[in-house]
């Protein structure tokens, strides 16, 4: 039974580009490796259903398509980039929709059977049942580098803690997100002595919201999140409403009536039709009832393409000045006044430094985690005009009188931001701390010591400036320590010296591990150090590191301000950057790409500086059979 189908729907974050030589694309823009006989067969539309049945072919519409191995429970990702399945060795796989680029996402375990995998958000969700007959809802990283899973049941991870104490097997979702925030409603089987119920539960609250609808089973939320359809108890197809909020409301009714052991449900992309599996075949039904259509004379279980479609959208300015406040615009709304928040949004802070002083520009980058708010820069010592005016529209008037106004990085010395400086963002009612130091690793060391409760820490080579961008564009959190080659300077062990005997501590490349081959002064024995590709690989790196990013950040290398510019935006939406060639991306982060499709459906571009070509490379690389906007 289908475990979770995951819908994105998102007016801001949608889009795709041709992916695959074996589809072909609905037309924005095509894959120049395609097969050029494949230009003239019939579009994958939105829509189009999908079926597995077990066998290694796959029906896409009126297409087949053979896999390397056999598919059952497919399902498509949010942005239809990729599919997730049970592959012929029992584990839970995901490949383009041609069958390329596949990747393995569990190991096998004897004794235990996968099904029903499905999306939600940058997870797969898949039932697990093991060799006493107990199903759980179990979820994997939908990065292909990710093997291992979490011993946690999604029920316990996600669904809260005062939900039915259940070995909940079977579930679906469906995520709403516009790239800043995500709500997020979940059904799912309850197991009872008493037989299977029905919930529906409302994730995004600090404590989940649920609500019962009804015994039964196969839940399955429509596109919009507001209906579920589920199997009765007598066996048949109901669908119900559901509205959150003081008085929750259910209103349900029956759409089917002598179906054949119905299962495996699955809405139409229009959330207007209602798919089911039987024995002998696979039928939809008008969500309002009635209207039975056969979709298929063969058993299998159906999926359909979403209408979602990935976007690639470029960030620039007249110079860094002002690309930095585009970016910082387009994450961060106005406000009328200051107010602290835990909220995703508005911004809290701000990171400032001067793009005359480029060596500190990835510091300040990364610090912006810590700020909860965007990096700006001045163009000398002084705040120049349009930057007043950002931080005038980021936090509108600030509140003197109670001295907690937002927070101000200003990162590099007086030679960076002058006292001046200082004194006038203080005189306004900014809270400032200035990072600096002697050098780009002692600010590096200083910025880490901002936040000390920190739980990652990543070293890395200062002088390796693409593998220390990529580093500090993972979009995690936490402190960033630059080694000088091979050596770790005395602010870098100050630095390690200060931090909480929890951290982790990321240690990136071969310089920076022979760095800290010996540790560092005062080390605890609790502060766990992992090494990370110890040949500086980028596709390594990504792997470890971004293991979830909603969206991918594109900078040129050649403009190590722009690529600071990319860090800190990729940082506000929990995103990765990827540095552009002149030809598109290496290899390693065009594979790493691919194989993350599944969860990102937009593409930053920063800077005016990155070409064409890389921006159709990354577009092709997150995308499906729709294609991608620009």
């Amino acid at each position: 039974m289908r475990t979770l189908l995951t819908r994105q729907r998102a007016a801001t974050a949608a889009v795709l580009i041709a992916s695959v030589a074996v589809l072909a694309a609905c037309g924005e823009k095509k894959d120049p490796s395609a097969d050029p006989s494949a230009s003239a067969a019939p579009a994958i539309a939105a829509g189009a259903v999908l079926i597995s049945d077990g066998t290694a072919v796959v029906r896409i519409g009126d297409r087949k398509v053979t896999f390397p191995t056999t598919v059952k429970d497919a399902a498509w990702s949010p942005d239809g980039s990729r599919i997730a399945y049970v592959d012929g060795d029992g584990n839970i796989s995901t490949s383009r929709p041609d069958g390329s680029a596949r990747a393995v996402l569990t190991s096998a375990k004897a004794g235990t059977t996968r099904s029903e995998p499905t999306w939600f958000g940058y997870r797969v969700v898949f039932t697990e049942t093991d060799g006493k007959g107990v199903s759980r809802l179990m979820q994997a990283g939908a990065n292909g580098a990710v093997v291992a899973y979490s011993k946690e049941t999604v029920t316990q991870a996600y669904l809260g803690p005062d939900l039915p104490e259940t070995g909940a097997s079977q579930a679906n979702a469906v995520i709403s997100a516009d790239l800043v925030g995500e709500t997020a409603e979940v059904a799912f089987v309850a197991k009872t002595s008493k037989g299977s119920d029905v919930w529906v539960i409302d994730v995004n609250q600090r404590e989940p919201y649920g609500v019962k609808i009804a015994a039964g089973t196969d839940p399955a939320l429509s596109p919009d999140g507001k209906q579920v359809a589920y199997v009765g108890k007598d066996g048949q197809v109901a669908v119900a409403t559901v509205e959150f909020g003081y008085k929750k409301t259910i209103k349900s009714h029956p759409v089917t009536t002598g179906a054949m052991s119905p299962s495996h449900l699955v809405w139409s992309a229009d959330g207007q039709r209602v798919a089911y599996s039987t024995s002998t075949g696979i039928e939809s039904v008008a969500a309002a009832g009635g209207d039975k259509q056969e979709v298929s004379s063969t058993p299998g279980a159906a999926a359909y393409l979403p209408v979602a479609r990935d976007k690639v959208t470029r960030v620039t300015g007249a110079d860094p000045v002002a690309t930095a406040i585009a970016a910082s615009k387009l994450r961060y709304p106005a406000v009328k006044k200051y107010m602290p928040s835990e909220a995703q949004e508005p911004a809290n802070g701000v990171v400032l430094t001067s793009a005359a002083k480029p060596e500190y520009a990835l510091v300040a980058a990364q610090l912006a985690w810590a700020a909860h708010g965007p990096m700006l820069m001045t163009s000398g010592p002084s705040l120049d005009a349009p930057v007043e005016a950002e931080l005038k529209r980021l936090f509108g008037t600030i509140d003197k009188s109670y001295g907690n106004g937002p927070t101000v990085y200003l990162v590099g010395g007086e030679d960076a931001l002058s006292a001046a400086t200082q004194q006038a963002l203080k005189k306004a009612g900014y809270q400032v701390e200035r990072v600096t130091g002697a050098d780009q690793y002692a600010v590096a060391a200083s910025a880490a010591k901002v936040t000390r409760y920190i739980d990652d820490v990543f070293v890395v080579d200062g002088k390796d400036a693409k593998l220390a961008a990529t580093v500090a564009g993972a979009g995690r959190a936490g402190g960033l320590i630059l080694t000088d080659g091979e050596t770790l300077t005395d602010a870098g062990k100050a630095a390690l010296q200060s931090i909480y005997e929890g951290a982790h501590v990321y240690v990136v490349g071969a310089a920076a591990q022979k760095a800290l081959a010996g540790g560092w002064p005062g080390k605890s024995a609790k502060i766990e150090v992992t090494p990370v590709a110890p040949d500086g690989d980028l596709s390594s790196v990504l792997a470890a590191l971004a293991a979830s990013p909603r969206l991918a950040v594109l900078a040129d290398p050649a403009s190590p301000v722009e690529v600071a510019i990319a860090v800190a935006l990729a940082h506000s939406f929990d995103g990765q950057l990827v540095l552009a060639t002149a030809s598109g991306v290496d290899d390693a982060t065009s594979q790493w790409l691919v194989k993350t499709s599944g969860s990102i459906d937009t593409v930053y571009v920063v800077g005016a500086g990155v070409p064409a070509a890389a921006e159709t490379a990354v577009g092709q690389a997150i995308s499906g059979p729709l294609g991608y906007t620009s």
